[in-house]
């Protein structure tokens, strides 16, 4: 019996990841999509004795053609290569994490939801009815915390419920508000069940009033020249913002009676106030992260003073060597190449472990959502994104580790661009010898000397980006994160350290 494949579908924030790296392990390849930059991430789990493929799809808001992601998600979903499609929903937040079930509603394509971060709306007071929301939905529905290994056997529970109903959203309640919107009555008649797999009239419809030029040219290509002459008489006013209220609508309808809270809405923190802050942000955001640099030595130091262990095997055996008459070319390629590079290796082991699990610990409670966000703007002026200042920053400690977190970054040409710049950023074995050699050669001028490194190192960031950047990101497409900043929450340790081990695997393979 072949295996079932699941497809993982939610907006950024949502969890999805989480979920893809619990099930799937270290069982999991990355590469990217046939003829597309975007990163492709697919892995397999067992579970009661039956094997599942998983496919980790491109996050995404919306289902809407506005970058390669959505239409290589849609592309995906309708292609029917997934015999269920997991829609993931932050349950702190869902009026907004569900407008991807909005507009996933009319694909036709078996599916059940997931209400991550069941612990995050807990303690902001909400109770969530699932079955309430199974019930209007007419798919199956749960609530957990992906981070949370031990509530796995719920998931895998609806996973065969959803795989034997292959149930569909229900849609009756949401046409009756596309209804309202002029046109859409028109337009949809003219448009047949099975013009375009995978998509119902409603949903080719909605795409259409929006303006996505992918659904404009399949219907182009597929319905008789007469109707669609027809369909672009229709004038379409405010398309996308007219569909956009009826999903928030038909949204509302589903929470109401479904979500009782306890507590009234959180108010901004205190530390939000100094992180949103115009003038204190910045400083604060980045005594932040030389705090959690200087904080990775601690769990690092262990490890890092494991490696004089490598020392002393190394003078026993150079030692040994030496007694033997061995020929000083092999000794040195034996003790300086071989064992020293060991104890290299070893030492940066610990570094990559202090540095994964600090800022994986702020990412896991949400500080580095905060911290991408402050620095979205200064970005901006290099063509990137927030996102991009961390593996800079990371780069001061360990250049290859500040390339390698990258991958965060959505767009292939930010992606590379960034790793282009992080280069500039001298690391930390750099600075390990330039306050040295500046102070033997330039004396009380050392700080000077030093400073102009700096701005010769943000002078070739900025040449750097000015040449290749026009290249790499159009300018249409120079625009900064839309982003929501998640709330705090306490760390899972399980699925941080499941994290750092993967990580380091990934860097013991490298080193290998």
């Amino acid at each position: 019996m072949s295996a079932a494949t699941i497809a993982l579908l939610g907006q950024p924030n949502s969890g999805k990841s989480t979920l893809f790296n619990a099930l799937t392990g270290m069982r999991q390849h990355v590469g990217n999509w046939p003829g597309k930059t975007v990163e492709k991430k697919e892995g397999s789990f067992a579970h009661d004795g039956k094997t599942y493929e998983v496919a980790d799809l491109p996050g995404s808001y919306s289902m809407s053609a506005n970058s390669d992601e959505e239409v290589i998600t849609r592309d995906y979903i309708t292609s029917g290569k997934a015999d269920v499609v997991c829609i993931l929903a932050d349950s702190s937040q869902l009026e907004r994490s569900l407008f991807m079930l909005a507009d996933y509603a009319g694909i036709d394509a078996p599916c059940f939801l997931v209400l991550n971060m069941e612990d995050v709306a807990k303690d902001q007071g909400k109770i969530v009815n699932v079955k309430a929301l199974e019930d209007k939905l007419g798919i199956p529905v749960m609530q957990f915390s992906a981070t949370d290994t031990k509530a796995y056997d719920q998931f895998y529970t609806t996973l065969e419920r959803a795989l034997k109903r292959k149930s569909h959203i229900k849609v009756d309640n949401l046409e009756k508000e596309y209804e309202k919107i002029e046109g859409y009555n028109e337009i949809k008649s003219q448009i047949a069940d099975g013009t375009v797999k995978g998509y119902t009239p409603m949903w080719l419809t909605v795409k259409y009033l929006e303006n996505d030029k992918v659904v404009s040219a399949e219907l182009k290509d597929k319905i008789p020249a007469d109707k669609m002459t027809k369909i672009e008489s229709i004038e379409r006013r405010s398309g996308a913002i007219a569909t956009g209220e009826c999903k928030f609508k038909w949204i509302d309808e589903l929470l109401d009676g479904a979500v009782n809270k306890t507590k009234t809405d959180v108010k901004l923190g205190k530390l939000d106030r100094i992180y949103t802050n115009r003038f204190w942000g910045k400083p604060a955001v980045v005594l932040t992260v030389i705090l959690g640099l200087l904080g990775s030595f601690i769990p690092a130091l262990p490890i890092m003073a494991a490696a004089s262990i490598v020392d002393i095997i190394r003078d026993a055996v150079a030692g040994a060597l030496t007694s033997a008459g061995c020929a000083p070319f092999l000794m040195g390629l034996i003790c300086d190449v071989f064992i020293q590079s060991f104890g290299y290796i070893i030492k940066m082991l610990g570094f990559v472990f202090g540095v994964t699990l600090v800022f994986g610990l702020l990412e896991e409670v949400g500080v580095m959502a905060r911290i991408s966000y402050v620095f979205d703007n200064t970005m901006g002026k290099l063509g990137l994104q927030g996102k991009s200042v961390m593996p800079f920053l990371v780069s001061f400690g360990c250049t290859i580790g500040g390339a390698a977190g990258a991958r965060v970054i959505d767009s292939w040409g930010q992606k590379v661009l960034t790793i282009a710049l992080a280069w500039a950023v001298p690391c930390g074995a750099a600075w390990a010898i330039v306050p040295m050699l500046s102070t033997v050669f330039f004396g009380m001028g050392a700080p000077v000397v030093i400073i102009a490194l700096l701005l010769v190192m943000i002078l070739h960031m900025w040449i750097t980006a000015k040449i290749f950047g026009a290249k790499l990101v159009k300018t249409e497409e120079r625009c900064g994160m839309i982003m929501e900043l998640p709330p705090y929450h306490k760390p899972k340790w399980g699925a941080l350290f499941r994290y750092v081990f993967r990580t380091h695997q990934g860097y013991i393979l490298q080193s290998a």
